[in-house]
């Protein structure tokens, strides 16, 4: 911010590691651990350093939230609520040494 350095971050955030819980369904059988996160306020961290704040709940308002922070004389943070999105698809595929061999 300090900087003005024009870049716009983009947040998908599903309140946690959502890649990480997928990975867990594939090699652990959906034992998730250390997956959750107690996440900061992305709204109030903004506010903070006096950075423009968008948040998505929709994909119609994606275009237009970043459009607003590239707009922005600085930097901007856009924040996209994957929990009022939905689920997102598991585009983990393991390692073919992950497999079970037949005997």
């Amino acid at each position: 911010m300090q900087e003005k350095a024009d870049v716009v971050f983009l947040v998908m955030n599903d309140r946690g590691y959502g890649v990480i819980k997928h990975i867990q369904d594939k090699l652990y059988g959906g034992r998730h651990f250390f997956g959750d996160l107690a996440t900061p306020g992305l709204e109030q961290l903004a506010a903070l350093s006096g950075m423009p704040y968008e948040k998505v709940d929709s994909a119609d308002k994606l275009g237009p939230a970043v459009s607003a922070g590239m707009a922005a004389d600085g930097p901007a943070l856009v924040e996209v609520d994957m929990a009022a999105i939905g689920e997102f698809p598991p585009y983990f595929a393991p390692p073919p040494y992950t497999e079970k061999k037949a005997s």
